[in-house]
């Protein structure tokens, strides 16, 4: 009697019950966390509105003696299920989610990571650019305040600082994002990620010197542009936190480059006049946002940089770097190199 009675329960619910699910989530990710048991998971599914009856759900499963067979994971739902549908989806790893793979390189920008978000079919680059407080459009480059709909200012486990300027942050690596993921998700991860590569060497910063996070982030973001080998990032932060401490202009091409687009070699007379807190020949100090988002190995040389006595350094067409103690040594080497 029980078994017909079951019978009669589970056709009832495959027919209709899905179908009365009135605000189905679809397109939505629900994660099913490892360790969770047969009750907590159909009651978080129908928190979660994907099923309308926790009871049948259950039983699906232990009718298919399922219950030890349910995979954790990022199930996506795209249309309405029924519970033996969703019982035998879950019991199979079913996660039904297309990943793309996405490549941050050293020194990339927001703008230029924006764009392989779209290339990708993920997001518009405009909708990242929105998440991470900037406007689109080098020209039109600005530091504002920002929110999110349903969720606090993003904010770094490492700091009492919330930045409302993201560049800087998007830490280097290689990352597997859902086609569907939102753009407050996908900065969230990324911000965890560079939390967790960082947190170590930006303690031991604040520790061993008085420089700030956020300015030693910047001058990484700068290295990162300026020199392409460890040690020689290593020195020219050396010069710069010197030119600091002197209150001289840091003069550096990498930050005119960043509000123009144009390398060094293209840079110029009137560019240099740009009235712009990026143009560090024009303002002293750092400029007010990192300019790329710099990898560790740049982190670590603004932090663990090395003292030297050059104060000038240029690097010619191929990359190579020359530095120079007075200014009479730097325009003779200018001379020579850039000719």
């Amino acid at each position: 009697m029980s078994v017909f009675l079951f019978g009669l329960f589970f056709i009832y619910d495959l027919v209709f019950r899905a179908a009365a699910i009135n605000n189905f989530p679809d397109g939505k990710i629900i994660k099913i966390e490892e360790g969770l048991s047969l009750t907590r998971i159909a009651d978080f599914l129908a928190k979660e509105e994907a099923i309308k009856s926790p009871l049948a759900f259950k039983l699906t499963v232990r009718l298919l003696e399922g219950e030890k067979n349910i995979k954790a994971g990022d199930y996506l739902f795209n249309r309405p299920y029924s519970v033996y549908e969703l019982a035998r989806k879950m019991m199979a790893g079913d996660y039904g989610i297309e990943y793309a793979k996405i490549l941050i390189k050293e020194g990339d920008t927001l703008e230029s990571i924006g764009a392989t978000f779209e290339e990708e079919g993920i997001f518009k680059k405009e909708e990242l650019f929105v998440v991470s407080g900037c406007c689109a459009g080098r020209w039109k480059l600005e530091v504002r305040n920002w929110k999110l709909e349903n969720d606090s200012q993003l904010q770094l486990p490492t700091s009492n600082f919330q930045f409302p300027f993201l560049e800087g942050f998007f830490f280097p690596d290689t990352y597997f994002f859902p086609k569907n993921i939102a753009p407050q998700e996908a900065v969230k991860t990324i911000l965890q990620n560079f939390d967790k590569k960082t947190a170590e060497f930006f303690s031991d910063a604040e520790n061993r010197s008085n420089k700030d996070f956020y300015d030693i982030l910047i001058m990484a973001s700068i290295l990162e542009k300026e020199a392409y080998l460890t040690k020689d990032k290593k020195i020219i932060a050396g010069i710069l936190w010197k030119r600091l401490e002197e209150k001289m202009p840091l003069q550096v091409d990498s930050t005119l480059q960043y509000i123009t687009g144009k390398n060094t070699f293209e840079l110029t007379k009137y560019d240099l006049k740009t009235d712009s807190p990026y143009n560090t020949y024009k303002y002293a100090g750092l400029p007010p946002t990192p300019i790329s988002n710099p990898g560790l190995e740049s982190i670590k040389a603004a932090i663990f940089f090395e003292p030297n006595f050059y104060w000038y350094y240029l690097s010619d067409k191929k990359g190579k770097l020359y530095y120079s103690e007075t200014f009479q040594e730097h325009k003779l080497k200018k001379a020579e190199y850039l000719n």
